[in-house]
């Protein structure tokens, strides 16, 4: 499950600037890692508390920390897209008036 997580947002974590593209590709590097460790302790290879079991979870574990400290301090930007856009409306009283003066 944790596999299928980190790689789905992982490829979708780069395109609406959610962060930088190195964070995105340590998560999509863990994600094939956890995924051989979890089939490693299915065949019976080892145990899942050991070294070989946990180990490939680092860098999904960095890949988690460094995101949310990304998202605390940098924020997530919006594109233009989304952003609203100010109502097309009549013109302020101020600006009517200077029209209309001719300045």
């Amino acid at each position: 499950m944790s596999r299928a997580n980190s790689n789905s947002n992982c490829s979708l974590q780069p395109r609406p600037s959610g962060g930088p593209r190195a964070i995105a590709v340590i998560g999509l590097a863990g994600g094939p890692l956890i995924f051989l460790a979890a089939f490693g302790v299915l065949l019976g290879a080892w145990t899942q508390v050991s070294l070989a079991g946990s180990l490939p979870a680092v860098p999904v574990a960095v890949w988690e920390m460094s995101l949310a400290v990304w998202m605390i301090a940098k924020g997530f930007r919006r594109s233009p897209a989304a952003t609203p856009q100010p109502a097309a409306g009549p013109a302020p009283a101020a600006a009517q008036d200077t029209a209309l003066r001719g300045a």
